[in-house]
């Protein structure tokens, strides 16, 4: 009776010996496992394509076309998502333009830029710095833009908000004057022979 518990313990030390755990786990190659996995289902899927297809009477010349054809239409319909992402980034940029385009308008007419001379002042400013890391606008950097651009090309700010005043040349009468107008108006009725009555 003895012997038989002594040779029951031996034994079951033998046995948690050999299966205790060992130190190393095996190791997962997920990629592989997702090759498998997806070997697995397009073999499903051409397994279920070829029954439906003789369930239709082909034969296999046919068949083969018939599925050629079908992944062919597949390959069709699948989205081509490097695509669709990069015209995505695209409309963001040009959304970005316009508001940056937008922003550089509204300051522009803030500070008196002549509106036919503000397409001129707005592609001259550099507004490389107006746009925020975040995508947000910096209005002040957009109106320290325009104005520096203002201050290197004077001549193109509006003519009423013109500091140099009546500097430059001026065609035809001077709107400032009405008194000189009427001087002028004398002077030509005079050149060309006009008699008031």
């Amino acid at each position: 009776m003895e012997n038989d518990n002594t040779n029951t313990q031996t034994a079951q030390q033998s046995n948690a010996q050999q299966g205790a755990p060992t130190a190393q786990q095996p190791s997962i190659d997920y990629d592989k496992l997702a090759s498998i996995i997806n070997g697995k289902q397009q073999v499903t899927e051409q397994t279920v394509l070829k029954s439906y297809l003789k369930e239709q009477g082909l034969n296999d010349t046919e068949l083969k076309e018939a599925i050629n054809h079908y992944k062919e239409e597949k390959q069709k319909r699948t989205p081509d998502v490097g695509a669709m992402q990069s015209e995505i980034n695209s409309y963001k940029q040009q959304i970005a333009e316009a508001k940056l385009q937008q922003a550089a308008t509204s300051a522009a007419l803030e500070i008196g830029v002549d509106p036919k001379r503000m397409n001129y002042v707005i592609k001259l400013a550099d507004l490389s710095k107006a746009t925020k890391e975040d995508g947000t606008i910096d209005a002040d950097a957009v109106k320290s833009a325009l104005n520096q651009v203002l201050k290197d090309v004077p001549e193109l700010m509006g003519a009423s908000n013109n500091t140099a005043g009546n500097a430059g040349f001026h065609v035809g009468g001077n709107a400032n004057n009405p008194a000189g107008a009427a001087d002028n108006q004398q002077i030509l009725e005079n050149i060309f022979g006009i008699r008031r009555k």
